[in-house]
């Protein structure tokens, strides 16, 4: 059985698969499950798999009836209080959200934020080791805590079976990361809500998630609304020189991941205003 195809050969293991295919047997049964269908997993598929069997369980990328999507534009430095403002005031209590950031600087930098305001929250990113992440994943779905902070790592592959909310804080790198990330909520009948937040030089964004027939909202948030939240958090970073340094590494390594992304009509490190 082989899970998450896609992201194994996005990853470089397809040597790797090919070498396990050559050591079973020849009179054997594969299952192989896969989001995409890149031409990467076509050609193994090909090749790799003896008289294969496709079974679509949707031909289209489409979100659930029931995930109510909205989002919202602002600068960069606006996104911390805006989340802040929304697990108080907008998501009720008890109610359980999954955080979406894009790196493990920024999982870091946001837990010590919602912690110091009090929130109980666990964190999930990708070189996080096993022990640590089973504890953090195992107080998420006990509903010892109710808010998650991950990276994109907790877009695929992790069951949470109850979440209310999916606010992203940073734009997913295409339209299909976008799915997968909402799909945490609004899972079988459940109902859900999700939030992205993107940056001016994003909002292109927008418009490609409106030609894949994602149905979105867009939301105006009230900055004014959060001037307490912003006063509070850099009161916190003149106190704290740790979380000061740790909120430099997450807008260094910010930089560095939108740099990387190779949607330049989205991506632009250049327009953003990180003065």
């Amino acid at each position: 059985v082989l899970d998450e195809a896609d992201r194994l050969l996005e990853m470089g293991f397809s040597d790797q698969l090919r070498d396990i295919i050559k050591q079973v047997a020849d009179q054997r049964q594969c299952l192989l499950f896969s989001a995409t269908m890149p031409s990467a997993l076509a050609e193994f598929v090909r090749v790799g798999l003896k008289d294969p069997q496709v079974i679509r369980l949707d031909a289209e990328m489409k979100v659930s009836p029931d995930l109510k999507l909205s989002f919202a534009v602002m600068r960069q430095d606006e996104k911390i209080p805006a989340l802040l403002f929304y697990l108080r005031e907008v998501v009720p209590e008890k109610q359980q959200t999954v955080v979406f950031t894009a790196t493990r600087h920024h999982v870091e930098l946001l837990v010590t934020v919602l912690e110091h305001e009090g929130m109980t929250v666990s964190a999930v990113y990708g070189s996080m080791d096993m022990a640590a992440r089973k504890l953090h994943i195992g107080r998420f779905r006990s509903r010892k805590t109710s808010v998650m902070v991950v990276t994109d790592v907790a877009a695929r592959g992790l069951d949470f079976p109850s979440v209310d909310w999916v606010l992203q804080a940073d734009c997913p790198e295409d339209v299909p990361c976008y799915i997968h990330r909402v799909g945490r909520t609004a899972r079988y009948t459940a109902e859900g809500k999700g939030l992205l937040l993107l940056t001016p030089s994003e909002s292109a964004f927008a418009k490609e998630l409106a030609a894949a027939k994602v149905p979105l909202k867009t939301m105006k948030l009230n900055q004014a609304k959060n001037q307490k939240i912003t006063s509070s958090i850099q009161g916190l970073l003149g106190k704290d020189t740790e979380l000061k340094y740790l909120a430099q590494r997450a807008m260094v390594s910010y930089l560095r991941s939108i740099y990387l992304q190779p949607n330049k009509d989205v991506f632009d490190v250049n327009a953003l205003d990180v003065e």
